[in-house]
């Protein structure tokens, strides 16, 4: 399904690569000119348009063993995680995963950890408060090696900055960082996917008790899965999830740029899709523009079933209509 589509972390910074640990993805060139969209390439550009935006707020089943490597306690049960919620669970326990704690607040400690499978995970963490958690004016740094957690082998390094948070007791909880990849790879040992990040985005979670909200800002971003490589401009993203009934929505506008499309379209997701679980959408519309103003407007009809609108000219006027199923697309 649409929403399944991401394994893993699915994140890729486009930045200069670090170093850290070694990643596993090769650099590919991302053709960035807009594409033409016409009768012919229409579902195939909507296709990727969509897996392309949504990536990131996609869910997985084998972000599990990220989740699981930091010992999230409110996250490791669930069998499905967007891939954003993974990193923010992952670096929100990183310090209780490695046993940091500090004799004066202020002082760095390093220190390092066995995976649970092979590997390690290295790390230090400033704790500006010395309150043992990631909280407003803490850094972080962590460095994995061939660290194997349930199938999942991570290399490479990540840091965090410009962390605030709100009072443990305040309702709703805000936790917001800026977060750095350093070549950090992550590589499911079943199915040989592989994925690399390099780069800074920002990511913000807003969590009430029973929906999360998360917010995801990146003026550059690459989503790079096994060599399929996107590139996501002045990317904006909204996704809440309700963790007690499965429900979600995914709001996001932006510039996607790709291999799969041989070049750039603008994608905006407006009213946000809604659906539940791990199902495809129920709700919503995206708008996917192309060169000269041409257009192709998607709208769930239901969970199984999609209508798109195809402008050809960009004069705003429909010029044909197609319904297909979310699994066509």
């Amino acid at each position: 399904s649409l929403v399944a589509k991401a394994c893993l972390l699915n994140l890729t910074v486009l930045l200069t690569a670090c170093g850290g640990g070694g990643g596993e993805n090769a650099a590919v060139t991302i053709p960035t000119t807009p594409i033409a969209i016409n009768s012919a390439n229409a579902q195939q550009v909507s296709s990727s348009a969509l897996g392309a935006g949504t990536s990131v707020t996609s869910t997985g089943n084998n972000v599990n063993g990220i989740v699981t490597a930091v010992q999230t306690s409110t996250t490791a049960s669930r069998k499905q995680e967007s891939a954003a919620q993974a990193i923010l669970g992952m670096i929100k326990m990183a310090p209780k995963r490695l046993g940091t704690s500090q004799t004066a607040p202020g002082v760095v400690v390093s220190r390092s950890s066995n995976c649970t499978d092979g590997g390690t995970i290295s790390g230090s963490f400033n704790d500006a408060d010395n309150n043992g958690s990631l909280s407003t004016g803490d850094t972080l740094s962590i460095t994995a090696r061939n660290c194997n957690e349930a199938g999942t082998i991570m290399n490479g390094s990540i840091s965090v900055s410009q962390v605030t948070t709100s009072a443990p007791t305040t309702i709703p909880f805000v936790t917001a960082f800026t977060f750095r990849a350093g070549n950090f790879s992550v590589r499911d040992a079943a199915t040989g996917d592989i994925l690399t990040m390099n780069g800074t985005m920002s990511l913000k979670e807003t969590n009430p008790g029973i929906v999360i909200t998360l917010q995801i800002d990146a003026p550059s971003l690459n989503v790079n899965d096994n060599g399929d490589a996107i590139l996501l401009e002045n990317f904006t993203a909204t996704f809440t999830d309700d963790i007690s009934s499965g429900a979600y929505t995914v709001k996001l506008s932006g510039k996607i740029s790709s291999t799969a499309l041989g070049g750039s379209v603008t994608i905006d997701i407006n009213p946000a899709l809604e659906g539940t679980g791990n199902n495809d959408p129920f709700a919503g519309e995206a708008l996917i523009t192309g060169a000269n103003g041409a257009s192709i407007r998607i709208i769930a009809l239901d969970a199984v079933n999609v209508r798109m609108q195809i402008d050809l000219d960009g004069d705003g006027v429909v010029d044909e209509t197609r319904d297909v199923t979310w699994a066509q697309l």
